[in-house]
């Protein structure tokens, strides 16, 4: 038989809704041949300031030795271990007890995956099975937020409001469902979340999923008084409260996990990305004691799992990772470079009248930009959309979300290059604006 290979093979992801640059795929992708610090080099050569931290997952930063050699001495003790029939690694359970010791409130068992998304979908199945085992069963609607992102599998979709994500494969998931953003207005907000429960019947609702702040909603700041007045109209209900701490936790917000912020304890915790900080594919769902004890009283166990869910590799690497987040204080870090980043946006903000509001919590700082008159005449339709690009060619990676230009750095970046990824929007949306005659 005669295979004929493509003198353009396809790599990468087959949809990439979050280009950095639309039309990338028509120039070919961008290849990305080394890293180190908060800084990518090219296959060409070019060197990038990379101010998203990869997918806002390289939190302890690129060209980590210490994690590459933790990962091959591993590697040799322990190929593959599984987590099914009964059995454990030592680095499964040692860092199931590091979390332990993390996380808020009660959350004390672990459920590994492999990603952020098999943690959203697994949390969903272990709300419904929850209320079920407590003679429950019709408790299985699960409430997200609009506009927030939940992952790529079916039920992570379902819950992700952003119909983009919903095009071309329906039907969706039944019994997902979303109420708005929050604002200044905790209050309004919390009305309007009771309002839907009671629409619906709370005796349908399993869950509520969230992102403590969503960063592809712009990075709203809750009020507050939000999270804690949230938590207990849950608990008057009877509705568990998911966390997807995916994008927020290991110190992106300038704390351990960002619900720390409002002291409002989860009934689930769902983590990935900077577990290991993307050097290998990990997730997990923190389960609160009294989750777990239903289902351990339970002679009507969940078969579900995945055949590399907490590999020992990967759970090694997690634990490394987390060692230099405590050594290097990197969570105290993101705090105050998130302040100094907030102040320079702040004074960039007043050069001109585009810029508008900045939103930061640690190391997620936003920017609003306001399109000018004079690029609305001349057709523009998505004005911080083209900045990325402008970005990306001089040097600097960021995205635009939802009306505003976004910042995840990795936790090590420097002010000196915080300074360069400020500068590097300013000559952007020069650029842009002298489009227009501006």
């Amino acid at each position: 038989m005669q295979v004929v290979q493509s003198t353009q093979p396809f790599v990468g992801n087959l949809v990439n809704p979050m280009s950095l640059l639309k039309g990338v795929a028509a120039g070919g992708p961008l290849v990305i041949a080394s890293a180190t610090g908060s800084t990518l080099t090219t296959a060409d050569g070019r060197q990038l300031l990379d101010g998203m931290a990869g997918l806002i997952n390289v939190n302890v930063g690129y060209g980590r030795s210490e994690l590459a050699h933790v990962a091959a001495a591993s590697m040799e003790e322990l190929a593959f271990g599984t987590l099914f029939f009964g059995r454990a690694t030592p680095p499964a359970l040692a860092l199931a007890g590091d979390l332990a010791a993390l996380a808020p409130g009660e959350i004390n068992q672990f459920f590994f995956t492999n990603s952020g998304s098999e943690a959203n979908d697994s949390a969903y199945k272990f709300a419904r099975l929850f209320h079920w085992l407590r003679g429950e069963p019709d408790r299985v609607k699960i409430i997200g937020r609009e506009r927030n992102y939940h992952g790529m599998t079916m039920g992570g979709t379902a819950a992700t409001w952003d119909k983009e994500f919903h095009v071309g494969i329906g039907p969706l998931q039944p019994g997902f469902l979303h109420v708005p953003q929050p604002t200044a207005d905790w209050q309004a907000d919390l009305a309007i979340l009771g309002a839907r429960i009671l629409a619906e019947g709370p005796e349908t609702i399993a869950a509520f999923v969230a992102e403590p702040i969503s960063m592809p909603a712009g990075s709203p700041m809750p009020a507050p008084e939000y999270w804690p007045e949230v938590r207990r109209l849950l608990d008057r209900h009877g509705i568990l409260w998911i966390a997807d701490e995916v994008v927020t936790g290991f110190g992106r917000t300038g704390r351990m996990f960002a619900v720390e912020h409002w002291g409002a304890d989860p009934d689930m915790l769902l983590m990935s990305k900077g577990v290991t900080s993307g050097y290998l594919p990990l997730g997990a769902v923190g389960l609160s004691d009294r989750i777990h004890e239903v289902f351990r009283e339970s002679d009507r166990p969940m078969l579900h799992g995945f055949t590399t869910g907490g590999h020992p590799v990967s759970c090694a690497v997690a634990r490394e990772n987390l060692r230099i987040i405590h050594d290097e204080n990197l969570v105290e870090r993101s705090r105050k470079l998130g302040e100094y980043f907030r102040a320079g946006l702040e004074r960039l903000s007043a050069t001109r009248e585009v810029y508008g509001a900045v939103r930061s919590l640690g190391l997620i700082v936003s920017i609003d930009l306001n399109p000018p008159e004079a690029f609305a005449a001349a057709g523009g339709t998505d004005f911080p959309a083209l900045i990325p690009g402008e970005a990306l060619g001089r040097g600097g990676v960021l995205r635009a979300y939802d009306g505003c230009v976004s910042f995840a750095p990795p936790l090590v970046i420097t002010e000196s290059e915080i300074d360069q990824l400020i500068s590097t929007l300013d000559a952007s949306v020069a650029a842009v604006l002298d489009r227009v005659g501006r």
